[in-house]
């Protein structure tokens, strides 16, 4: 049931990331997260909706292990015949759910092409790993992974705006969605949601909607 949860989790950003880019449309207006359902289009659930109870904080991921893991299905493996890794194939977006004040994420998300295939690679622990092929639409444009700086990195750069003062640790519930050259940081508390977003290589904000 997790596992299609982070699936679902994945799409909503996927759509929210495509309809900020201008790659596809966003409705005017997405019910809250109290009246969104499964039954309703991915187009119309908002990117905020999460269903905290399913987030298993003590299994947490951080990035750089899910970096380590994504080499495996963008580089060729070392042969007798082959001594150098060869890349064959690209990331084009990343997504974490839960992500805590230490830039580790419940899950991780990551969409990566070979060629004209595109597969969707979900991490919820270092051995709880699925594939699927992805026949949805995404960014475009190679993530540079070298380029970017991490989440963590960027939590602490931004530690005022990210993490809040107040409240519960336990009501915050944070997604955050790296596309092209930037991060998207989504901090649903109470219902409330605010939307952050940063360049994903020096870590400044280029907007929010508090």
């Amino acid at each position: 049931m997790r596992k299609a949860l982070y699936v679902v989790f994945f799409i909503v950003a996927i759509i929210a990331i495509l309809g900020i880019t201008g790659n596809i449309p966003l409705p005017s207006s997405t019910p809250s997260p109290q009246s969104a359902d499964s039954s309703q289009n991915p187009s119309e659930i908002p990117a905020s909706f999460a269903i905290s109870n399913e987030t298993n904080r003590d299994r947490s991921m951080n990035f750089e292990k899910v970096l380590e893991e994504i080499y495996f299905y963008t580089y060729s493996p070392v042969s007798a015949t082959q001594p150098k890794p060869e890349k064959i194939a690209s990331v084009h977006q990343i997504y974490g759910y839960g992500v805590d004040e230490n830039g580790e994420a419940a899950s991780w998300s990551v969409i990566v092409r070979n060629q004209d295939q595109a597969t969707l690679i979900t991490y919820a622990s270092s051995s709880d790993i699925d594939s699927y092929n992805w026949p949805g639409k995404y960014p475009e444009k190679e993530i540079n992974l070298v380029g970017i700086i991490k989440p963590r990195e960027l939590i602490e750069k931004n530690r005022d705006l990210i993490v809040p003062k107040t409240g519960s640790i336990n009501t915050v519930v944070r997604e955050l969605t790296l596309a092209e050259d930037t991060y998207y940081f989504t901090i649903t508390e109470q219902g409330n949601s605010r939307k952050l977003i940063f360049n994903a290589t020096t870590g400044a904000l280029i907007s929010s909607n508090d």
